[in-house]
């Protein structure tokens, strides 16, 4: 009898763990069994990067002369789209959204101390087609809000285009 009751607990605590050893070794076998499946499967096509260029949104910017600055705001707002996964910047004549900036020194006296800028956003339909107005923006930059700024103006466009996306659909 003495032999019954030490092995019971034994027996019991052999089942115990394999209950609880179980279902581990149970998922650790479906995740080997579904790791080749995951590479098995085949990876959808990449697009060309023509049909990706096609779907930014194209943006033409166009600068009068103005001051340093504002040539500084104009560099910075082309490498912002050019960088930029939702817009490019526009060739040819096609529908774009047009950035006519222009820039002033605030004090004709202190040139490089701050700018007074004007921002207009359009969409043109092409070269030879009057544009049409779709918002504004006017403000002063200094010279170390530029990038900033730049920053600020990609963004404004990015909800300009949001608004008047329907113009783009045939």
């Amino acid at each position: 009898m003495r032999r019954i009751s030490f092995s019971l607990p034994i027996i019991l605590f052999a089942v115990f763990l394999c209950l609880l050893v179980w279902p581990i070794a149970a998922t650790a076998q479906n995740a080997t069994e579904q790791s080749p499946r995951l590479q098995d499967t085949p990876t959808p096509p990449k697009t060309p990067q023509r049909e990706v260029q096609s779907e930014k949104m194209p943006v033409n910017i166009q600068y009068e002369e103005g001051d340093n600055l504002g040539r500084r705001l104009v560099l910075n707002l082309r490498e912002r789209f050019d960088k930029s996964r939702l817009f490019r910047l526009a060739s040819g004549s096609e529908r774009t959204i047009q950035i006519i900036l222009t820039t002033r020194e605030e004090f004709q006296g202190r040139p490089g101390l701050s700018s007074v800028y004007s921002a207009v956003w359009t969409f043109s339909y092409g070269e030879d087609v009057l544009s049409n107005y779709l918002e504004g923006q006017l403000g002063f930059v200094r010279p170390g809000e530029v990038v900033e700024l730049a920053e600020t103006l990609v963004a404004r466009t990015d909800e300009v285009a949001a608004q008047y996306s329907y113009l783009f659909e045939d």
